[in-house]
């Protein structure tokens, strides 16, 4: 297995090519060696860099590096401490290869949600870790609303053929649209009156 970083500025890419043939997995952390100027006269000194110091990311707790896979489009999230120790697990088959771009680093916030969707993935990639993690908090909100529809459409059905729709009964439903609302304030933070729906 090859692999090299590259970096322009802010911009990095990493990219790891298997040249033989069958499948290999393992972790990507150490560089070779290479001459750095020193500083202070001392002239170039032989370093080597990790992973998270080719890429130019800033460990600490919380923090978290997004990337793609120009290869399969896909978009993956890594703790960025967990990179610092241990490195990126690659996982390629004969003669395939893996560009990765698009390094961004992001901060947690209090609630956790990256630390939820990193363990959730367990290192899978997405089409797009924005779209995943918009998924997955307001997933409870769609989650209660479906049951609560579907709870009154069977009941709908179950009911007498010649009777009109039948509701549940006002208190069962005050409760599960209460329900829904609470849910919702949680996720986006906002207060609300359970007054407005009795």
């Amino acid at each position: 297995v090859i692999a090299y970083s590259n970096r322009f500025q802010n911009e990095c890419s990493l990219i790891v090519y298997h040249n033989k043939f069958n499948t290999t997995s393992g972790w990507i952390n150490i560089a070779s060696p290479f001459l750095k100027n020193g500083g202070n006269g001392n002239g170039k000194q032989k370093v080597s860099e990790n992973l998270v110091q080719n890429l130019c990311l800033t460990g600490g707790l919380n923090r978290y590096v997004i990337f793609r896979d120009f290869i399969s489009g896909l978009e993956f999230i890594r703790e960025i401490d967990s990179l610092q120790k241990d490195g990126l697990f690659i996982e390629l088959e004969a003669f395939k290869y893996q560009v990765f771009l698009d390094f961004r680093e992001v901060e947690d916030s209090e609630s956790g949600i990256y630390r939820k969707l990193h363990d959730s993935l367990n290192g899978k990639g997405v089409s797009s870790i924005e779209e995943a993690l918009v998924e997955m908090v307001f997933k409870p909100i769609v989650q209660c609303a479906e049951q609560l529809l579907f709870d009154i459409y069977t009941r709908y059905l179950q009911s007498d053929s010649s009777a009109k729709i039948k509701p549940m009964a006002g208190k069962e439903f005050e409760e599960r649209v209460e329900e829904l609302i609470r849910i919702t304030a949680e996720i986006t933070d906002s207060k609300y009156d359970c007054a407005l729906i009795s």
